[in-house]
């Protein structure tokens, strides 16, 4: 994570004090993610978490074309080994930093980016007794999209992501216990999302 933290103070310090202005920026992102890939060596996405609902906040320093910062996404899903009677249920928490370049186009706000950071995919199943599975491990993501301005101080439009990472932890809870463990048989795991992102900068000067 400590890359994570250095990208956006680097993007940020690459450019030319003098010439730009800095303004905070906040973004509200929903999706709907398809998990693909494996979460482990025998184990695919489809049977661990198949899909999320991501809500993603992304706290942000704009400088020019340059927008670089924070971001925190909370998924509710579904757990994939989900058998007639058990109740289950699943979150995908991610958090890291990420970097974007707004390109300059007429009438419309077009981005691109890459992002870094840590995720944790828990699916819970119960049938009596709840067991709970966590798996954890670090994500690199590229991402874009296209911007209009509803308002002077937001702009809205459509993005996608596809994200990729690979789990090396795996905790278990249940009514008898807890264990964790590091994966031995690790895999590569996609994410892509696809949904709409709204852009806020009530603050800025019109």
């Amino acid at each position: 994570m400590r890359l994570a933290r250095a990208l956006p103070l680097a993007l940020l310090l690459a450019l030319p004090a003098s010439r730009v202005r800095a303004e905070p920026v906040l973004a509200l992102r929903l999706a709907i993610a398809p998990g693909l890939g494996s979460a482990a060596g025998n184990l695919p996405m489809s049977d661990a978490v198949p899909f999320q609902v991501p809500i993603q906040l992304d706290a942000l320093w704009r400088a020019g074309h340059v927008q670089a910062g924070l971001y925190g996404s909370w998924g509710p899903g579904q757990a994939g080994d989900c058998k007639g009677g058990m109740s289950c249920s699943a979150t995908v928490w991610r958090t890291g930093a990420e970097a974007s370049w707004t390109f300059d186009a007429p009438g419309v706000l077009p981005w691109a980016g890459l992002a870094l950071g840590w995720e944790w995919a828990s699916a819970s199943t119960s049938d009596g007794g709840t067991i709970t599975s966590t798996f954890s491990g670090p994500e690199v993501a590229a991402q874009g999209g296209a911007e209009w301005h509803v308002l002077r101080w937001l702009a809205l439009g459509p993005y996608a992501l596809l994200g990729l990472g690979s789990y090396g932890s795996y905790d278990v809870k249940t009514p008898a216990g807890s264990a964790s463990a590091q994966l031995t048989d690790r895999a590569v795991h996609y994410w892509l999302h696809l949904g709409v992102r709204g852009t806020f900068t009530p603050w800025s000067n019109p």
